[in-house]
């Protein structure tokens, strides 16, 4: 906030718009990189749906690679 009062607005525009992409460009990243795993859980949910289950329950063995999940126990 200091910064940006002592410098021109349409520096501050740039800066900000600058960093805001770096962090869209990083997001999209990442979301290309979990993608699979996403794809793997949204396909079991709607296995279990398809089944007749009225509310699906995520197990860590649906995914082909469960390695470094840590949030979900079988």
């Amino acid at each position: 906030m200091f910064g940006a009062s002592l410098i021109d607005r349409s520096m501050m525009d740039l800066i900000s718009d600058t960093f805001n992409a770096a962090m869209a460009i990083t997001n999209v990243f990442v979301l290309v990189l979990l993608s699979r795993t996403v794809l793997e859980v949204y396909h079991d949910y709607l296995d279990q749906k398809r089944r007749g289950k009225e509310e699906p329950v995520f197990h860590k063995s649906a995914l082909s690679d469960s390695e470094g999940v840590t949030e979900w126990d079988d």
